[in-house]
């Protein structure tokens, strides 16, 4: 899984030094610095209670900033059913939703397969031995860990599913 981004026309902008904080459980509380083709325009953070992420443009890149929302408030973003126009505020939010999720497929791929499956959800899998997991590392050093990561990947991708894991680049585990 790639660090995320979103790309509105020339811009790229990612949430840096993300970092989950406490609070409410209304949205997700966070901390993070928004970044704009790699140069830092915003502070933004949430506190949970379930409104729209505060956004604090950093004064010397103001110019920047205002160039970046005019063309992130002008896209539309469609949800199916309707359409609304994203904000600085709410790609920010979306930008933490999908750190906290990159954040997990690092945490859970040590010891677990994971996917994304057709309907967004992510699931993870793991492979056990007397009750304990077994790292995916250990797995990939040996003949039969590696016959069991392809057959477990072969199935999950049967269905659709799409794995998530950066910790297995060999070719002959996900080559059919």
């Amino acid at each position: 899984m790639k660090k995320p981004k979103m790309t509105f026309g020339k811009f790229i902008l990612e949430l840096k030094n993300f970092r989950e904080i406490k609070g409410h459980d209304d949205s997700l509380p966070f901390e993070g610095e928004l970044y704009c083709n790699g140069v830092h325009i915003a502070g933004c953070w949430n506190d949970g209670w379930g409104g729209d992420a505060n956004v604090k443009p950093v004064i010397g890149n103001l110019k920047l900033y205002n160039e970046v929302s005019k063309i992130v408030c002008a896209t539309k973003w469609d949800c199916g059913k309707f359409a609304l126009n994203y904000s600085i505020p709410m790609v920010c939010d979306l930008l933490a939703c999908d750190n906290e999720a990159y954040e997990w497929v690092k945490r859970e791929q040590k010891n677990h397969l994971v996917f994304k499956c057709p309907n967004e959800r992510l699931t993870s899998f793991s492979f056990q031995k007397g009750g304990k997991k077994i790292p995916i590392a250990e797995l990939l050093r040996t003949a039969t860990g590696v016959a069991l990561i392809k057959k477990s990947i072969a199935e999950h991708t049967a269905k659709n599913e799409i794995l998530l894991n950066s910790n297995i680049r060999y070719p002959k585990v996900v080559l059919k």
